[in-house]
């Protein structure tokens, strides 16, 4: 059993309780994620879709998948190491490399190897990283790509930074990612068909602003 059935059975129990048939189970995968089947996603990508079914009405019960969690490799590992990443590229810690993250992660948990990390360690790292993305301005649930949530919180920072002047201030979601890859990336994709290169390199570029801005503030006070 791997850390991803919990996920695909857990998607399953919202297309029974939500009264779903085939058909619109996988219109809804297929809106949210561009894959009609659960067996094809990525981690994230089922973080979304039962983020969508959430938003439909799903209720979670507690418990209603009982499995042993397996360690953090693969998958896991790689979202931690993604969140890692995006609160690096949103200035809430100063050092985004492997070995920082190893340090974080023995912080939190007294394991230093995502590779030994239980699931409900990796969890409980995942979600810490999240929450502090979401202080930096991070709305997971603003956009069905995390790459764009991260894209819209680097926004949002800059705009308290008074690094950001030339966006409107009423620009909204898609008129922002339109703004940055027209004009600094080079991409006139809709936002719905970014890559997620695309996206992680508007991600980085923003980074290096955020972190400037904020080594500037720090320099002024």
């Amino acid at each position: 059993m791997t850390h991803r059935n919990p996920m695909v059975a857990k998607l399953h129990i919202a297309k029974k309780e939500l009264g779903l048939d085939d058909e619109t189970y996988r219109n809804i995968l297929t809106r949210v994620t561009g894959k009609a089947s659960s067996k094809a996603m990525t981690d994230v990508q089922l973080d979304a879709a039962l983020a969508e079914f959430r938003r439909l009405g799903w209720v979670p019960k507690p418990g209603v998948v009982k499995t042993v969690a397996p360690a953090a490799s693969g998958g896991t590992g790689d979202k931690i190491r993604a969140l890692w990443i995006a609160c690096w590229n949103l200035g809430v810690v100063r050092d985004g490399s492997e070995a920082a993250l190893r340090a974080f992660v023995k912080r939190q948990t007294k394991i230093d190897d995502l590779r030994f990390l239980p699931g409900a360690k990796a969890h409980r790292v995942i979600e810490g990283l999240k929450a502090m993305a979401g202080r930096a301005g991070v709305d997971w649930v603003e956009h069905t790509n995390p790459r764009i949530c991260v894209v819209l919180g680097q926004w949002r920072r800059l705009r308290a930074l008074g690094a950001l002047t030339s966006i409107p201030p009423g620009a909204d979601a898609d008129a922002l990612v339109n703004w940055l890859f027209k004009c600094v990336s080079g991409c006139r994709k809709d936002p719905v068909h970014l890559t997620d290169a695309e996206a992680d390199k508007a991600i980085a570029l923003l980074g290096r602003w955020v972190r400037k801005a904020l080594a500037k503030t720090a320099g002024e006070g």
